[in-house]
C-alpha cells in the first residue's frame, strides 16, 4: 500500500504559480481552457496567454516565436496555422479582443474532439476533419465580418458579440443589401465623401478658409443717400380751383340746385317722389350738374435714392469641419423607389464617416405631420442595428419638414450637438414656413450653422433653396431603381425653374450653391 505524502511536502507556491496564466486570461476562456482534454493543463494555459497577445498584434499564434511543441503539438499547429493564414483571421480580429477570444474558444471546442476522432480513424484524419470543420465555421463568420468592414472600415464597437446574432440577421436582409448596392455606386460620385467629411464645426480644416457674413446684434439700422442710384419722384401742385360746370356723379361736387330736387318739401307728395326719382336717375347716369375742378399737375424730379446702410461685415476665417452631423431624411411617398435607395445610401455614408472619425450622427426620418423618427447613430452594435432597421423600412406618407428642422435646432442647444451641421436628403417637394426659416437663419447668423442639401430629384425647389446654403445634385438617381437603364436625367440642370422662370424665385441662390453629382 502506497503511503500518502504529508500535506506540508506539497509545493503549493509552485502550483499557484502555474495557475497565474489562468488569472491573466479573459473569464470567457476559463471554462474551455480548463476542461479541454488535449495535452497538459499548465502548458495549455501558458499557450493561450501568448495566443491572446498574438491575435491582438495581428500575429498567427501557431507560428513565430510561440513554442507550440509542448502544446498543442507540431501537427495541430501546422494544420490550424495554415488555415488561419489562408483565411486571414489573425488580421481580421486584430485589435478586437472579443473576436480573438471567440476564435480561441472555437479552436478549443474543435480540439477537444481530437482524442475521440483519433481513436476511430487515426490522428492525421482526425486533425484534417477538425481543421475542415473549423474552416467551414469561420468562413461564414469571416464573410459577415468583412461585410461590416467593407462599410465601416473597422470592427470597433460595431461587431459586438453580445448582439452579433441580431446584427448579422438585419445585415443579411434584402433591404440592407439594396442599400449596400446603392452605397457602393454612390461612393463613386465625385465629392460626396469629402462633402460629408466637411460637415460639422469641431476641427479647423488645413489651408481652407471661408467667408462668413457677420452682423453685430447691437448695430442700429440707418439710412444713407446713394448718389449712384436715382429715382423719379412725383410732386403735386396745390390745386382744386373750379373750372366750370360739368355733368358728374361725384356727390362732393354736385351743385346745391341739384340737391334741392331730393330735399323739396311740398304738400303734393306725388311731386316730391317724382323729383327724388329724377335725382336718383341722374345720379346713376352721372348727369347731375357739378363743379368741374382742374386736374392735379404732376412734376417729375430725378433725386438720389435713400437706402438702408448695410451693417453686415464679411470676415474670412478658418473653415471648421469633422463635427457632429444631424441628418434630415425625407421618407415621404414621393421618395419611393430609386430616390429612396439613394437617400438611404447617403445616410449610411454619413454614419460611416461619423463612426470612422468618432463624430456624432443623429438622423431624423420624417414624412407627414407628427411622423418623425429620431435615431442616434452610435458607432456600436446598437447603432448599426438601429440604422439597418430604419433603412430597411419603405417610405410612405406626406412631407412636413417643419418638425424635424425645429427638433434639430433644439438639439443644437445641447452640448453634444452644439458644433453640428445639418444635412437634408430629399427630393425638395416641400414648403417652408416663414417662422421655421427665420429660426434657421438665426442659427446661421448666431451659431454658425451650415445647411447642406442633397437633391435627389430633377429640379431644385424653392423650399430646398431657402433652407440650404449649398445643394449637391445627384442627377443620375434613376439608375439606382429597378430599371437602371432609364437612369439619365431628363434635364441638363437642376436649376431649370430658376433658369427659365427667374421671377418664380423669391431670392437669388448663394454663389456656388448648385453642385452636380453627375
Amino acid at each position: 500500500m502506497t503511503a500518502i505524502a504529508p500535506l506540508d511536502r506539497f509545493d503549493t507556491v509552485s502550483i499557484e504559480r502555474d495557475f497565474d496564466w489562468l488569472a491573466g486570461l479573459d473569464r470567457a476562456l476559463w471554462l474551455p481552457a480548463l476542461i479541454n482534454s488535449h495535452g497538459a493543463l499548465y502548458d495549455r494555459l501558458a499557450w493561450l496567454h501568448h495566443a491572446v497577445q498574438a491575435f491582438n498584434r495581428a500575429a498567427n499564434p501557431f507560428a513565430g516565436d510561440i513554442n507550440c511543441e509542448r502544446w498543442p503539438g507540431h501537427a495541430v499547429s501546422q494544420a490550424f496555422g495554415r488555415v488561419i493564414d489562408r483565411m486571414g483571421l489573425a488580421t481580421l480580429v486584430a485589435g478586437q479582443p472579443e473576436w480573438g477570444i471567440q476564435l480561441l474558444r472555437s479552436f478549443l471546442w474543435h480540439l477537444d474532439s481530437l482524442a475521440r476522432l483519433a481513436a476511430q480513424g487515426g490522428v492525421d484524419k482526425a486533425i484534417a476533419a477538425l481543421v475542415a470543420a473549423f474552416a467551414e465555421q469561420w468562413e461564414i463568420e469571416r464573410a459577415d465580418l468583412e461585410a461590416v468592414l467593407k462599410v465601416f472600415e473597422s470592427l470597433d464597437g460595431v461587431a459586438s458579440l453580445a448582439r452579433w446574432s441580431e446584427a448579422r440577421g438585419v445585415l443579411r436582409s434584402e433591404g440592407w443589401q439594396q442599400v449596400l448596392a446603392a452605397h457602393a455606386s454612390l461612393r463613386e460620385l465625385p465629392g460626396l465623401s469629402s462633402l460629408i467629411r466637411s460637415l460639422g464645426r469641431r476641427q479647423v480644416a488645413d489651408c481652407e478658409h471661408e467667408v462668413r457674413a457677420m452682423r453685430s446684434p447691437r448695430a442700429q439700422a440707418r439710412q444713407k443717400v446713394d448718389h449712384t442710384r436715382w429715382q423719379i419722384q412725383p410732386l403735386f401742385r396745390e390745386s382744386g380751383e373750379p373750372d366750370g360746370i360739368c355733368r358728374s356723379a361725384a356727390l362732393e361736387r354736385v351743385l346745391s340746385s341739384e340737391w334741392m330736387l331730393s330735399r323739396r318739401q311740398q304738400s303734393d307728395g306725388t311731386r316730391v317722389r317724382r323729383l327724388k326719382r329724377l335725382f336718383s336717375a341722374r345720379l346713376s347716369e352721372g348727369t347731375l350738374l357739378a363743379l368741374s375742378v382742374r386736374d392735379l399737375e404732376r412734376i417729375r424730379l430725378r433725386t438720389p435714392l435713400a437706402v438702408e446702410e448695410d451693417r453686415t461685415h464679411h470676415l474670412e476665417q478658418p473653415r471648421l469641419q469633422q463635427g457632429p452631423i444631424i441628418v434630415c431624411l425625407d421618407t415621404s411617398s414621393s421618395m419611393t423607389g430609386a430616390a429612396e435607395r439613394v437617400a438611404k445610401a447617403v445616410v449610411l455614408e454619413a454614419m460611416r464617416s461619423a463612426g470612422r472619425q468618432r463624430r456624432g450622427c443623429l438622423v431624423y426620418a420624417f414624412s407627414g405631420p407628427g411622423q418623425v423618427h429620431r435615431v442616434s447613430m452610435g458607432a456600436d452594435a446598437d447603432g448599426l442595428i438601429a440604422l439597418a432597421r430604419m433603412l430597411g423600412n419603405s417610405f410612405h406618407g406626406g412631407t412636413d419638414i417643419a418638425e424635424p428642422i425645429e427638433s434639430a435646432l433644439a438639439d443644437l442647444q445641447r452640448e453634444a450637438w452644439r458644433d453640428a451641421d445639418l444635412l437634408i436628403a430629399s427630393d425638395g417637394e416641400f414648403g417652408v414656413t416663414a417662422q421655421v426659416l427665420g429660426r434657421l437663419r438665426d442659427a446661421h447668423a448666431n451659431q454658425g450653422l451650415r445647411t447642406q442639401g442633397i437633391l435627389i430629384g430633377d429640379r431644385e425647389t424653392l423650399g430646398l433653396r431657402e433652407l440650404c446654403d449649398h445643394i449637391y445634385w445627384v442627377s443620375d438617381w434613376r439608375r439606382f431603381g429597378d430599371q437602371p437603364s432609364s437612369g439619365a436625367s431628363p434635364v441638363h440642370d437642376s436649376a431649370l425653374t430658376r433658369l427659365f422662370f427667374p421671377a418664380a424665385s423669391m431670392r437669388a441662390p448663394p454663389v456656388g450653391q448648385n453642385s452636380s453629382g453627375a
